[in-house]
């Protein structure tokens, strides 16, 4: 007699095993690549905008300009002395007027034509038009050598106008030069670095003469007032 052989079943609580999966589904991996793709494009986003911003922000940094602003309070007609500024950076504003750094010593003795607050930014338009001569008053020049003049004369300084006597006077004679108010109006450094200034004085109309006069021989000195 032949056997007849049945094939091995493994059965497990009356049941055979499935296969296991082999994968995902199709449309489970379509949607996960999806999002990768979507990720990828909002990263890159971010990304680029991130470095229009910081490109935007170091540009507007590096537009910023070195301009004068206001230090301490100056009232109106008085003389702008260099402690009432400072140096700041800003941007330039569209109809914002300012004043570069650089012009420092050309605003220096100018008078406010109106009150500076301090923390402003200067405006050309608070800048009183014209010298610091005080109404009634002559303007006379002299041209002055080193040790004639104190070191940091300045336009708007008031000073002492001392008229010396001529050499050929004799000495010891007793006259003692008087003193004349008078303030700068302008300065013209000599053509020649250290041999001295062009001084225009603003002085009471009663001295112009003898100041002038001794201005043009080389006989004026000027001493700083008090201040």
């Amino acid at each position: 007699m032949t056997a007849t052989r049945t094939p091995d079943r493994t059965v497990t609580n009356g049941s055979r095993h499935a296969a296991p999966p082999t994968g995902r589904p199709a449309g489970g991996t379509a949607r996960a690549a999806a999002r990768n793709r979507s990720r990828a494009i909002l990263g890159a986003f971010v990304l680029v905008a991130s470095a229009l911003a910081a490109g935007l922000l170091y540009a507007n940094l590096g537009d910023r300009r070195p301009v004068l602003a206001v230090a301490r309070t100056v009232e109106a007609g008085q003389v702008i002395q260099a402690g009432d500024l400072h140096e700041v950076l800003a941007s330039p504003v569209p109809g914002l007027r300012t004043v570069p750094a650089a012009s420092r010593p050309s605003i220096v003795g100018r008078t406010a034509s109106v009150r500076l607050v301090p923390g402003s930014l200067l405006n050309p338009r608070q800048l009183a038009a014209g010298t610091v001569v005080d109404p009634g008053q002559a303007v006379v020049g002299a041209v002055l050598k080193p040790g004639e003049y104190p070191i940091g004369l300045r336009v708007g300084d008031d000073v002492l106008a001392v008229v010396l006597a001529p050499e050929a006077a004799p000495a010891g004679d007793g006259e003692v030069p008087v003193p004349m108010r008078a303030r700068v109006a302008d300065i013209e450094p000599s053509s020649n670095p250290g041999t001295g200034l062009s001084v225009s004085l603003g002085v009471a109309p009663g001295d112009a003469t003898m100041l002038a006069t001794a201005g043009a021989r080389g006989r004026l000195t000027l001493v700083l007032a008090p201040r």
